[in-house]
């Protein structure tokens, strides 16, 4: 018999929480050179631009840049974050944060260094409260 996966609730209650963490990696890039601003992966990386673009008080990107703080929401299966890595942060300055990664990635991350604040197991589903 397959197991189901187990469906994780992303509540508004864990981003306050894991939020000072999340301000200090973008707060820290700020810092280290020039931010022209923040995207955010569409969908589920804009809440979380449109709160660091906020909150940082720097423009919201409607595209990538070489110099810039990317966001999403998740690193699944890893193929969209190594476009980005590849494509943004390396020779650039732009750092990758995420709120959750699948645990597999964890070294990937570390390597690349991807930002992020919580695993979950492969199988597992995120579902986010902005959703």
């Amino acid at each position: 018999m397959t197991k189901r996966p187990k469906i994780i609730q992303a509540t508004e209650a864990m981003l306050k929480k894991d939020l000072s963490d999340i301000l200090a990696v973008a707060l820290k890039a700020v810092h280290e050179g020039c931010v022209d601003g923040i995207y955010g992966i569409p969908r589920g990386g804009l809440p979380l631009a449109v709160l660091l673009s906020n909150r940082l008080s720097l423009p919201l990107l409607m595209a990538p840049t070489k110099q810039c703080i990317v966001v999403d929401d998740i690193f699944d299966t890893g193929v969209l974050g190594r476009v980005l890595v590849d494509k943004y942060c390396t020779g650039g300055k732009s750092k990758l944060i995420v709120w959750w990664i699948n645990e597999d990635r964890a070294t990937e991350c570390r390597e690349n260094q991807i930002y992020y604040c919580r695993t979950k197991k492969a199988k597992d589903w995120v579902k986010f409260f902005w959703e």
